[in-house]
């Protein structure tokens, strides 16, 4: 196959590139991104340089004025990753809050969040931060992914009350895409007992 009929390499822009480089005179310069850089001399003997590719049609590697290797490539523009939720937020059996999701990506999805804020006024001093609650990842490296999380916030100073969830997604590029935001009143402990009830609601 002659030089000219290479079948080019398909990579995502950001793709880190790595190459090493042992014997040969002088120090070996790497042409990408448009731009010539130095390798550096590594342990041990030898040259190498790593850097991201976000743009250009090729790769090549020169030292002491030839070319000593080369690669055609295209790439690919990684779409930021998409998040939605499968299901609305529920209430458990237990009164855990569950989250179901679905998220898709071209690369993998690498992390899973939702957002909790509240929808409705609280007693002066209590807190009324935005509070993150991590969800599980089945795979890093699937194109498509379902999940579930469970959260027991039975105990937090807004159960039993209005909250909005959202999610986010995280892509191994760090590209950040979030969903669009579900309502849910937040699980709570129920009590039989009048005292423990009356209570609750002086909290309230």
């Amino acid at each position: 196959e002659e030089k000219g009929e290479e079948k080019p390499l398909f990579l995502p822009a950001g793709t880190k590139l790595v190459v090493r480089l042992d014997g040969g005179l002088g120090t070996p310069t790497l042409r990408a991104n448009n731009q010539d850089v130095d390798f550096q001399p590594v342990a041990g003997g030898g040259h190498q340089v790593e850097l991201a590719l976000t743009e250009g049609e090729g790769v090549s590697v020169r030292q002491f004025g030839r070319e000593v290797a080369s690669w055609p490539v295209r790439l690919v523009p990684d779409q930021p990753p998409g998040i939605a939720f499968r299901t609305p937020p529920s209430a458990t059996e237990r009164n855990a809050l569950r989250i179901d999701y679905t998220g898709a990506d071209d690369y993998g999805i690498h992390a899973v969040t939702a957002t909790v804020t509240l929808a409705t006024d609280l007693p002066l001093g209590l807190d009324k931060v935005p509070f993150d609650l991590p969800l599980p990842v089945p795979a890093k490296n699937k194109r498509e992914i379902t999940g579930t999380g469970y959260h027991d916030l039975s105990g937090h100073p807004w159960a039993g009350r209005p909250v909005t969830v959202r999610l986010r997604a995280t892509d191994g590029a760090g590209q950040v895409s979030q969903s669009a935001e579900q309502a849910i009143t937040l699980p709570e402990r129920h009590f039989n007992h009048p005292v423990a009830r009356a209570i609750i609601e002086q909290r309230k």
